[in-house]
């Protein structure tokens, strides 16, 4: 048995073999082998072992993160411009600016070949609007077949009407007829659409009474007149109450007027007034809305 004395301390051992670790005796100054351990050192060489070892080993991750460190700068530096926004209103980088990047590293976009420091907007080219053309449907040549008066809640059938010759006191008179359950659209007459006077009769007291109350059309009423492709609309002008019978004939020759044709487009309705004996003529004036608007 050996005893080897090292930094103060007692070891035991044999010489020819390694020292065997155990525990110090109670004096603390011999330090007596345990045979099951495989460490040849005492427990205070042993943490300055450890110690020395994690310092390495910090030491090692240190250089490996300043490795890493010092190759993120350099790719940085050659693809940075990929990655640099404007930092501020009015920011830009012209010819000869550098911009830091931090550890005394400057990026120069001189140097920088075929990069661009703004990203491209691209063009927006602004599409026409599509043109709507409205067009009016060529007026028909076609007669009337539906009246509609939203005032008097009319709406009845318009059917066509002649006329015929009545000889009174030696003197011819042309009698026009007048329909039963439905307005008369005078045989000649103008078309709906067309110059000219477009005239319709109807009852006041009899067979459907479809003009009843034609004597209360006021000013700016509206009349529909339908053809069997298109409907008309007018506006009401004027609404007259004529005496006719009992009266000289030069007066119901001028009182025929309303009925003849005109060079405007117009539409006149007649009936009879009043409800009992009627002697009178009531005749409704109106023209297309367009003329009237235009007006």
């Amino acid at each position: 048995m050996v005893v080897r004395e090292s930094l103060g301390v007692v070891h035991s051992g044999n010489a020819a073999g390694p020292i065997r670790s155990g525990s110090y005796s109670s004096s603390g100054r011999i330090w007596i082998q345990r045979p099951d351990a495989d460490t040849s050192a005492p427990p205070n060489e042993f943490a300055l072992r450890a110690s020395r070892q994690i310092t390495q080993r910090i030491a090692g991750c240190v250089s490996g993160l300043r490795l890493v460190y010092a190759s993120l700068a350099i790719v940085s530096s050659l693809f940075g411009a990929h990655f640099l926004r404007e930092t501020g209103a009015g920011t830009s980088f012209g010819a000869g600016s550098s911009v830091e990047m931090g550890e005394g590293t400057t990026y120069d976009p001189s140097a920088a070949r075929g990069l661009s420091l703004q990203t491209p907007v691209p063009e927006v080219i602004a599409s026409p609007l599509p043109t709507v053309t409205t067009t009016r449907p060529p007026i028909t040549v076609s007669p009337p077949i539906r009246i509609v008066i939203p005032r008097l809640y009319v709406d009845a059938d318009v059917v066509e009407v002649g006329y015929e010759l009545r000889g009174e006191d030696g003197t011819t008179a042309t009698v026009w007829k007048v329909a039963d359950f439905a307005a008369g659209f005078h045989s000649g007459s103008a078309h709906p659409g067309h110059p000219g006077n477009t005239v319709i009769a109807g009852h006041n007291n009899i067979r459907g009474r479809v003009f009843r109350h034609l004597l209360d059309l006021r000013l700016g009423d509206e009349i529909h007149l339908y053809t069997a492709q298109q409907q008309h609309i007018y506006v009401v002008s004027q609404t007259l109450l004529i005496r006719d019978d009992g009266v000289a004939e030069e007066i119901r020759l001028d009182n025929a007027q309303w009925i003849q044709p005109t060079p405007d487009e117009r539409l006149t309705l007649v009936s009879c007034w009043p409800f009992i004996k009627p002697d009178h003529r009531v005749v409704v004036v109106a023209f297309p809305v367009a003329a009237s608007q235009g007006e």
